[in-house]
């Protein structure tokens, strides 16, 4: 056990180490919970913990010391919708020499209750700008399919961001760009921002999970 704490602090990145010391905290908390109470969680569920119980202890000790100008501070950050509206966060990974892309998706309503949510593979090898616009319009198909009306999209793509809001995106991206747009009037023209990553830390951490899972999760 020590030998694997070492060689985590040292290959890890702090987010990684931080959910290797949280999920199982988490897991031990949900045996006793079961144990005790008979209260039982699936492993969605404890992985959703794991990221929210971050986002609060992160924003509440700057732990990453994420340097946001005031303006982006007020304006960028994670909002609820509307009472009875969803939001979709979406998040993209693409890593070195990797095939496979790694999407996360999370639905929530205004109270901060997940209502879905989806990690899943995408093969192929795209840049990360092109990664983040295929999750977004999987999020959205997702969001469609499942009957989930959302409200607005955040993402910290911002590139992405730029290219569906744009009138004219690049000639590369142009038709996943127009596939993305298809969805956001389907769902009532529903509006894209851009959060700083953890407001989306939940969907970052379903993407990675994505890339170790042999099937997507649902």
């Amino acid at each position: 056990m020590v030998e694997f704490l070492l060689f985590a602090s040292e290959n890890l990145s702090k987010e990684n180490l931080s959910l290797v010391f949280v999920i199982p905290w988490l897991i031990w908390s949900t045996k006793n919970s079961f144990i005790f109470e008979n209260k039982s969680k699936a492993g969605e569920e404890i992985l959703e913990d794991a990221g929210r119980y971050l986002f609060k202890w992160q924003n509440c000790h700057c732990i990453d010391s994420i340097k946001i100008s005031r303006s982006s501070a007020t304006d960028h950050r994670s909002i609820p919708p509307d009472t009875g509206c969803l939001k979709l966060n979406t998040n993209a990974i693409v890593e070195d020499g990797s095939l496979i892309v790694g999407a996360g998706i999370v639905i929530r309503n205004s109270m901060g209750l997940v209502l879905g949510c989806d990690s899943i593979k995408i093969s192929g090898s795209f840049s990360p700008h092109i990664a983040e616009l295929l999750a977004l319009g999987e999020g959205l198909r997702f969001a469609y399919e499942s009957g989930l009306w959302v409200k607005f999209v955040e993402s910290n793509a911002s590139n992405a961001i730029k290219a569906i809001n744009s009138g004219s995106p690049a000639s590369f991206d142009e038709s996943i760009v127009v596939d993305i747009r298809h969805y956001l009037s389907l769902l009532d023209d529903c509006s894209v921002l851009f959060v700083p990553k953890l407001g989306i830390i939940v969907a970052h951490s379903l993407a990675k999970l994505s890339l170790r899972s042999i099937a997507d999760q649902y």
